[in-house]
């Protein structure tokens, strides 16, 4: 898995290391091929990237968490003869072919999302192969040059995935093999997180909750109880976040029974109606919801077994077929 790193002065040897080398730098022939980053220059360029960002810059590291090493770059600024933001990932020569830029590609404009831009930009070489991932991940040909691609990506053009937990990222199956775990308050299965992250990295949708587990959050998403908090916790290894919640239509006697499926339809209809930038969206519950335009976008679990790849699969169409 790859996750951003934030990297210390110290760090920046790799930095000065892959900008040398040849292969790696080989994107950048049509600009002059590597770049010289000496030791001398690493003070005034921490300053200006990372200390004293403006808001307009980011920079991160890629960071390899099986293997703990540095593989690659993944960055944003403002450019001012543009005027856009303009996204920078570059992965190693020694580490291509292995689905990291892609990856790093999605974390860039999650990241670019939550602090608030609107469009990201790149132009890449004619010849550069990274196009194709760019245009997979919802990028479009803004214009072209003699010398390059202006690719442009909407980060409000939101692909939303509505998530319940009981069911879906725990299961009948595994919580009678996991009493231990569930009372110790640990409720979750992490191999049903990590089915989570696929969906999310092949698709860039938001998580919004319309769970019961909602009212475990306050007004800023902060966890209430030690079940939320693992939650949080669980999700944030595999760099998945909680970006909103449905609004809450219970009426007490829902509460007291706890059929949250009769108002769940409803409440994820609302949220839709005051969130005019969603443009393909995908609900995943164990349970039928009752409405016939929320059938058509859900993926309904098997409660005995929980999310699967299968249903992972069906997800990623959904949200495909109606971008």
């Amino acid at each position: 898995m790859i996750r951003l790193y934030e990297p210390k002065k110290e760090d920046l040897w790799f930095r000065e290391q892959f900008m040398g080398e040849e292969e790696t730098m080989s994107y950048n022939h049509a600009w002059g091929g590597t770049i010289p980053f000496p030791a001398e220059q690493w003070e005034q360029w921490y300053e200006y990237w990372i200390a004293e960002n403006e808001g307009q810059r980011f920079y991160r590291y890629l960071f390899h968490e099986e293997t703990k090493s540095f593989v690659g770059e993944a960055a944003y600024h403002y450019d001012g003869e543009f005027e856009a933001y303009m996204a920078d990932i570059i992965v190693t020569a020694g580490h291509r072919g292995r689905g990291y830029g892609a990856e790093g590609l999605s974390l860039l404009c999650r990241q670019a999302r939550r602090n608030g831009i609107t469009e990201l930009y790149d132009n890449i070489a004619l010849d550069n192969s990274a196009v194709h991932m760019f245009l997979k991940h919802g990028f479009v040909e803004a214009y072209r040059t003699d010398e390059f691609i202006m690719l442009k990506k909407n980060l409000f053009d939101e692909k939303v995935l509505f998530l319940d937990i009981d069911g879906v990222l725990n299961s009948n199956v595994w919580n009678d093999s996991h009493p231990t775990e569930i009372s110790d308050g640990m409720l979750i299965d992490e191999e049903k997180i990590k089915l989570l992250a696929l969906l999310v990295r092949e698709t860039d949708a938001e998580i919004i909750l319309h769970s019961g587990w909602r009212f475990w959050f306050d007004s800023q998403l902060k966890p209430l109880c030690a079940k939320a908090n693992n939650l949080v916790e669980l999700l944030s290894k595999e760099n998945l976040y909680i970006s909103g919640i449905t609004p809450d239509l219970t009426t007490e006697e829902i509460r007291k029974t706890r059929k949250f499926s009769l108002v769940k339809a409803d409440e994820i209809l609302l949220w839709l109606k005051l969130h005019h930038s969603v443009v393909a969206w995908v609900v995943l519950d164990d349970l039928d919801l009752h409405n016939d335009q929320i059938e058509q976008h859900q993926v309904k679990t098997d409660p005995t077994i929980g999310l699967t790849l299968k249903n992972v699969k069906q997800a990623v169409k959904i949200l495909s077929d109606n971008f």
